[in-house]
C-alpha cells in the first residue's frame, strides 16, 4: 500500500494530515519525501508495538505540518482508543504553534478542538 495524506482541516490549522501507511517507519519516509525534510529515521527502526504516532515536522518553508499514524489493525474500541490519545498531542501541538497555551481560560479551545479531530479521523477509520 502506497501511503496516502488525508487532510484534516480544522479552525487552525490546514496542515493537520491522517496518514494511511502500514507502520510508523512509513510513514516517516512519506513525510520525507513529501516535504523534501531530513526525519532522522535512525531511531525509528519498526515498532511491532506501536499503534499511533503524531509528529509536527516544519517544512522547507518553515510552515509546521502536523501528521496523525493510527495503525488500522484491532478491534474498534483500541482503534478509538488510540484516535483520543494521538489527537490529545495534536491538539496540544497545535495550539501551541498559534499560541494558545493549556490554561484554565482556553480549556475549551483544546476540548473543541479534540473533540473536532477526533470526530474526522473517526469517521474515516472506523465504519
Amino acid at each position: 500500500m502506497k501511503p496516502r495524506f488525508i487532510n484534516i482541516p480544522n479552525i487552525y490549522t490546514d496542515n493537520l494530515y491522517l496518514v494511511r501507511a502500514r507502520n510508523r517507519l512509513e510513514l516517516l519516509k512519506a513525510v520525507n519525501k513529501k516535504l523534501n525534510v531530513e526525519i532522522d529515521l535512525r531511531d525509528e527502526e519498526e515498532d511491532r508495538t506501536s499503534c499511533g504516532s503524531f509528529y509536527a515536522v516544519e517544512d522547507r518553508k518553515s510552515t509546521m505540518r502536523f501528521y496523525l499514524w493510527i495503525d488500522n489493525k484491532g478491534t474498534k474500541k483500541y482503534r478509538f482508543a488510540t484516535i483520543v490519545h494521538e489527537s490529545a498531542h495534536a491538539t496540544y501541538q497545535i495550539l501551541r504553534h498559534v499560541g494558545i497555551e493549556l490554561k484554565w481560560p482556553t480549556e475549551e479551545a483544546y476540548t473543541y478542538l479534540q473533540e473536532d479531530i477526533i470526530r474526522k479521523v473517526s469517521n474515516i477509520l472506523i465504519k
